[in-house]
């Protein structure tokens, strides 16, 4: 497992080496927010090679009516949604709001 992997571009050609390898190629689960060019980049090396999977937040039939209030306030990412004290929760939201603006928007 490899997580934040848009911080390593660089690591993609060895990724790839690794997962065409005969007779025992490997396998990763790579975590993290990709950015554009991330993507066309993942695309050309591991074409073929990689399965994208994307996750959102959970959903109204995930938490149930009775949680529509929290789900609609709070969004549905899971450290927000599942926090203990709003406060938390609206912590947790200006945090990723601004490392949103700061790294991941710029890239």
């Amino acid at each position: 497992m490899i997580d934040e992997v848009p911080r390593l571009p660089e690591f993609f050609p060895t990724l790839m080496v690794l997962v065409d390898r005969s007779p025992a190629s490997a396998q990763f689960l790579i975590l993290g927010s990709a950015s554009g060019a991330l993507l066309r980049q993942t695309s050309e090396s591991l074409a073929g090679r990689a399965e994208r999977i994307v996750m959102g937040g959970f959903t109204l039939g995930e938490v149930g009516s009775l949680e529509a209030g929290a789900l609609w306030r709070r969004g549905g990412l899971p450290r927000s949604f599942l926090a203990e004290r709003e406060a938390d929760s609206v912590s947790w939201r200006g945090q990723f709001i601004q490392t949103m603006m700061e790294r991941d928007l710029p890239q």
